[in-house]
């Protein structure tokens, strides 16, 4: 695996912590309006 594969790889896994927080984030939202 070269240099630029494991960055790809490193910027997908942020990605998807991203995306598992924003998740989180809606749903709450949605659950506090009534």
């Amino acid at each position: 695996m070269n240099a630029f594969e494991k960055w790809l790889q490193h910027l997908q896994q942020l990605w998807q912590e991203r995306l598992q927080r924003l998740d989180e984030v809606l749903l709450k939202l949605k659950h506090k309006k009534p």
